[in-house]
Order: structure tokens, then sequence, then C-alpha cells
């Protein structure tokens, strides 16, 4: 078992240098008072006139129902059960929230797919081999559906026939789940592990392997049992899965919750641009973005940027090739890249300043100019950005010697210093501080203070 601090910082380390990948079972959707596997069956063992409990082989039991009555019965049987219950569920929304680029799981049901619809967020499912092909790491999450889809009720694995048929009839997806978890750390959700797809593609995974396997984590609620202790023991020993041990599925929100804000907190927007400068002031800007690019990456923190003229290509250069040098994490994770498009809407283009915001806890400010008939103006853009972020309750940090709209926005935060005290000890460096290796070095103080309290 492993403490749920531990759990957190094990997580925001692996997504910085491997990824993470969500594997959520029945129990995540007990909010949505979608029915687990026991009481999804306990009408075919009404029918059958026996009684059902945990212990019960669920699989060989479903096989029973349809020897007797036959698959098709089992499968409508299913389908009206599941289409009863609503599809909201704020358990599920916190996982989401957490930024899984890809989710697996053994539901057949849609909450997955309408919680994403909610979030305005774009998804592929993936239930089918044939749907491998389809599969996109670019603004969309993957929803990997081991057992099948509702739409699809003819191919759902549910009875012991499919478990037993399993490796013959999706071996490619099995392929892609190995793969997966060779490459990234999981984090098992309300997953019981009674189909035994994952521990047997864990077993295979580590009989190759040995002690290098990846070592995930799964969140269970405790059944305070020997038998159950010695599960979550062997979870461990055997296949490399640590525990977190809930008392109640609604503990899981508050330490997604966490989880996310422990993300944030290594992640730091830079917020500027500029059209053109002189030559000094351009060199000034080029060695401020590399000394702070650099600084940030070597102090464990990421970068989001919208790619703003000049500054976004200073940043993302020295940032990538220090990446790649150093061989520093997963590129991806370190370095959140989301340009604008060309033609956005003024509400377009808010939006979209905002979901970048969204992906860090603090925002840095420099420069923010462009240029009207040739002559510089202050950036509404950065601006904009600010206004935003200080409604979503940010770290700011202007760094005002840069002038612009920076400046302007660090005269507006110096005014009202009584809101941003982790800035006190460390006003004047922001405004009058020329030398780029200071500069830089009294952003990573003011991060690591913020984080630290």
């Amino acid at each position: 078992m492993i403490s749920k601090e531990d759990f957190i910082n094990a997580i925001t380390t692996n997504k910085q240098e491997n990824g993470i990948s969500a594997f959520v079972g029945a129990g995540l959707c007990s909010d949505a008072q979608m029915p687990d596997w026991l009481h999804l069956l306990n009408p075919c063992a009404e029918e059958l006139g026996i009684t059902i409990d945990e212990k019960t082989d669920l699989f060989r039991f479903a096989q029973y129902y349809a020897n007797r009555f036959g698959y098709n019965k089992l499968r409508k049987l299913i389908n009206k059960t599941l289409n009863t219950y609503q599809h909201d569920s704020t358990l599920v929304s916190s996982v989401l929230n957490v930024g899984f680029k890809s989710i697996w799981t053994t539901n057949y049901d849609k909450i997955i797919e309408n919680n994403i619809i909610k979030l305005n967020a774009f998804s592929n499912t993936i239930f089918d081999e044939k749907d491998l092909a389809n599969i996109s790491w670019q603004n969309r999450i993957n929803i990997f559906k081991l057992n099948g889809d509702i739409s699809n009720l003819d191919n759902i694995v549910i009875t012991q026939n499919d478990i037993d048929n399993y490796q013959k009839n999706h071996a490619l997806f099995l392929t892609f789940l190995k793969r997966e978890l060779v490459t990234n750390t999981f984090i098992f959700i309300g997953y019981s592990f009674n189909d035994h797809i994952v521990l047997s593609s864990l077993a295979e995974i580590n009989q190759y392997l040995g002690e290098s396997s990846n070592t995930h984590y799964n969140i269970m609620k405790d059944k305070h049992t020997d038998e159950f202790k010695m599960f979550v023991e062997d979870l461990e020993k055997r296949y490399h899965i640590k525990t977190v041990l809930v008392e109640e599925y609604s503990e899981v929100s508050a330490l997604l919750n966490l989880l996310k804000r422990k993300i944030l907190d290594k992640n730091v927007f830079i917020s500027g641009s500029f059209e053109y400068l002189p030559s000094e002031e351009d060199h000034f800007a080029y060695s401020l973005c590399k000394s702070l690019g650099e600084k940030l990456i070597d102090s464990n923190y990421n970068i989001v940027t919208g790619f703003g003229r000049n500054i976004g290509y200073y940043i993302s250069g020295v940032v990538t090739q220090k990446i790649i040098n150093n061989n520093i994490g997963n590129i991806e994770e370190r370095l959140i890249m989301r340009p604008f498009a060309h033609i956005m809407t003024a509400e377009e283009d808010t939006q979209f300043r905002k979901l970048l915001i969204s992906n860090a806890n603090s925002a840095v400010y420099m420069f923010g100019q462009h240029l009207n008939n040739g002559k510089p103006e202050i950036s509404k853009g950065t601006l904009e950005e600010y206004e935003l972020a200080k409604s979503m309750r940010k770290v700011i940090i202007p760094i005002g010697i840069t002038g612009y709209s920076a400046r302007k926005i660090f005269n507006d935060v110096k005014g009202n210093l009584i809101n941003y005290p982790y800035l006190e000890q460390f006003i004047d460096i922001l405004e009058n501080e020329k030398d780029v290796e200071l500069l830089s070095s009294c952003i990573i103080s003011i991060l690591n203070k913020i984080k630290s309290e």
C-alpha cells in the first residue's frame, strides 16, 4: 500500500517522464447510479432462482445464463439495464480533469464519452480492432473499451466463453494494452481485476522485464478483510501495482483534484510577444527566454505557451534543444505548445486563451508588443491573458523591465501588492534588473516559494 501523498508525488513525476494512463472500472461510475457487474447481473440471478454475491465468478455465471436462455436475451437485458441510468458523474469528471490522453475501461456504457462532451473536449472511442487505426494523440482523449461498447452488444465480453477466447479474438487490442503498460504509468480506479485481462498482460510483461517493469497505481475501496489485504499485497508483489485505499469512492474526487493541483503547480504559462524590437532589446529578449526556459526545465517545471510572436519561437527553440540534448523527460509533457489559429472569432480567441491558462498554476508576463502602422503598442492579447489569469486565481509574475504590456501589468500588480504577497521581496528585481540570469533566478525563487507554501 502507498500513502496518498506518496501516490501524488509519484504520479506527478511519472507524468513528466513517461506519461500516465487511466484504467476505469465500474466502481468509479457509482455516483451515476451505474450498477457494478454484480448488480447488473442480479436480474439474471433472479430469473435462474439463485443467489450471487461478491465471491461469484460473474463471467461463469453469465455463461450459465446464456446457456439456459441464449446470448441474445442476456445482451438485451444488459442493454435495458444500462440505458435506465443517468450519465452525469462527478467521479468521472475528476478523472478527465487530470488530463489523461488515454483512458482504458472494461465498462460498456457511455458515461466517459458523455462527460467528455460536457467538457467541450474531443474523444475517440476504440472498442473494435479496426478502431485502433483511428487513434489520435493530438487534442483528443482515446477511450479504449476492452470489453466492448453498448452500441455493439453482439461483440461485448460478458461470458466465460468470451474470456476463454479473448486472446484469439482481441490479440491486437491486447498488444496495444501491453505496449502502454510498458511505456506509461497506469492509475487503476474502481477496477476489481476480476477478469484477469490486465493481470495476465502484466504477468507476461514482468516475465520479460522483471524488476525493470513499470510501477503502476491502484485506487480501491478498502474491504477491511484479511483476504483483501493479501490481495492488495499480491498486486504489489507480483504485478508491481501499489494501492491507495479509500473508505468510499467519493474520496477519489478530492484525491484526483489534489493530483491535478500538484501537476498544475509544475506548469508555468509564459505570456508575451513582440513584432519588432531594436537589436539590443531583441538580444535581451532572446537571452531572457533562454535563461528562463533552461532554468524552468532544470527546476522540474513544465512550460505552457501559446507561441506568441518571437517569444514563443525563442522559448520553444531553447527548451526543445535543452530537453533533447539532456534527455530530460517527455518533451510533450515538458513543453506544451498551443499555437493560435490564423482566423478566430473574438469569443474563440478568449476561450483559447482561457484553455491555455487553465493548464498552469502560474503565469509569467514579458514584453507584449505589436505594431500599428509601424509604431509599437501594447498587446491587447497579453493584457487579456492577465485579466483571465486574475479571474482564475493564478499566480501572476510580471517582468516589468521588459516593457509594453508586461510593464502595464507590472504597474497594476505593484499598485495592488497586498494581493500579491509572494512578489513583495522580488518586486524591485522584476522592475529594474537587466541581468537575465538574476532575473530568471528570481522567477524560479518565486515559483519555489509558492509551491512550498
